[in-house]
């Protein structure tokens, strides 16, 4: 499958990706020159929610996010809840990865989930 993530200076750009069993969450290789290889994303806004340096491991982080929220909905939707990003931010710490650093300004993330962009 193919997800549709950000690259620095806010372009979108399509990467690989594999399903995981958590539904809205996929494993995908990062941007060539990115600290660590492996990413978990979050498929409805193609953010980055984790990074680590291996596969496996980022399969694992997917699997440990399950609790956190429902990752079917939008972006925009999740950020509003502190509490999301407290659960977030802990199940990170607790399964060693590496926090994802491009955050992706909300502005963007409304206008792709209203389909302004693409």
């Amino acid at each position: 499958m193919k997800i549709r993530s950000w690259a620095p200076g806010a372009q979108r750009v399509e990467l690989d990706a594999w399903p995981t069993p958590v539904p809205g969450l996929v494993v995908n290789r990062n941007l060539p020159g990115s600290t660590h290889e492996w990413c978990v994303s979050h498929v409805a806004s193609g953010a980055a929610i984790a990074n680590t340096d291996d596969p496996e491991h980022a399969l694992a982080i997917a699997i440990a996010m399950a609790g956190v929220c429902d990752w079917t909905l939008p972006a925009t939707a999740l950020r509003r809840d502190p509490a999301i990003r407290a659960r977030w931010t802990e199940t990170l710490r607790e399964s060693g990865a590496s926090l994802a650093g491009n955050s992706v300004p909300g502005a963007l993330l409304r206008a792709v989930e209203a389909g302004r962009v693409s």
